[in-house]
């Protein structure tokens, strides 16, 4: 291989050049150049030859990278350049789970949460079950007409729909995303989910809780405990929409509630319906929204927001 070598005598630099400027400008002082500020080189350790040896070397490494990227294998053969297979589309890391041309992937492990289920049977962050996403569960009696108005009278009386059916109170981020602080006639009124029990519990008695029990719940009532303040059971700051697109950013502290789930329905038990009739207690069930049709609702069951958002009526 033949190695070009082109010397430069700094003593002939013109005065007035870059090299050789004698107006007081302060000059970078390079590895071998003297201190009187002449602007000559002097060779590396007092050996001219030293540098001409040095640039060869290099020079001679730059010639064997060329010809291993350029002639793989034999060298004797037509020149082709090897050049590095392009990343994977599918790079779930840098994407956040989501694949191209695809649906999102849940992210391995839990999300951050400042709880953990005593018992649970979703994986993955959003947490799901069998293919659907996962969502914790408490419940209450409350004989108010709820957020969404759903009553004649305040409170209702103990026969009232409300009351003897499935009913629940979602988290308000899922209830209305772009109003969550809004407490009375929210946008999710009305909305209809089927909850199926998977045999894990948050905070209930391990166990207690049997697998594969669905019923589709009606919500009339907000859930904001805990949003903005601190991890509580509806203190999610994503919907379950957000984090089913974004595994990524739905594995950030704050995104799901306390127990790391990407919705929290609290289910009315007045008349025992749910701890006594499902034997359901605080559990881990799977959820997909589902239409109300099953409903014999009219305008009067909640006359407050009649007029308004509810959906079933």
């Amino acid at each position: 291989v033949a190695v070009a070598k082109m010397t430069r005598d700094m003593s002939d630099v013109a005065p007035g050049s870059p090299d050789n400027r004698t107006d007081g400008h302060a000059q970078s002082k390079q590895r071998g150049q003297p201190e009187d500020g002449s602007g000559k080189y002097e060779a590396l350790g007092g050996r001219p030859s030293c540098k001409v040896v040095m640039i060869a070397a290099v020079l001679a490494a730059v010639t064997v990278l060329a010809v291993v990227l350029f002639f793989p294998g034999d060298a004797s053969k037509t020149l082709r350049l090897v050049v590095p297979p392009p990343l994977p589309d599918n790079d779930t890391k840098s994407k956040g789970g989501q694949q191209k041309g695809g649906p999102p992937v849940p992210l391995p492990g839990r999300c951050d949460s400042a709880s953990v289920p005593k018992e649970s049977k979703c994986t993955g962050c959003p947490p799901m079950y069998e293919g659907k996403l996962c969502a914790s569960t408490t419940r209450y009696n409350d004989r108010t007409k709820g957020a969404c108005g759903c009553g004649r009278v305040d409170p209702v009386p103990d026969d009232w729909w409300t009351l003897t059916n499935y009913t629940a109170a979602l988290n308000c981020i899922n209830l209305d995303p772009e109003r969550p602080l809004l407490s009375w006639c929210p946008a999710g009124c009305g909305g209809c989910f089927q909850l199926c029990s998977t045999g894990g519990t948050t905070s209930g008695k391990p166990g207690v809780t049997k697998s594969g029990r669905c019923r589709t719940f009606t919500v009339t009532n907000r859930c904001g405990d805990g949003y903005k303040q601190y991890p509580e059971w509806c203190s999610n700051e994503l919907t379950w929409q957000q984090c089913q697109d974004n595994p990524a950013l739905c594995s950030n502290k704050g995104s799901t509630n306390k127990f790391g789930y990407p919705a929290h329905f609290d289910l009315q038990d007045f008349h025992l319906q749910v701890s006594k009739e499902l034997g359901w207690d605080n559990a881990e069930v799977t959820f997909e929204e589902v239409a109300c049709g099953g409903w014999q609702s009219s305008a009067a069951a909640c006359p407050s927001c009649a007029q308004g958002n509810l959906s079933f009526i």
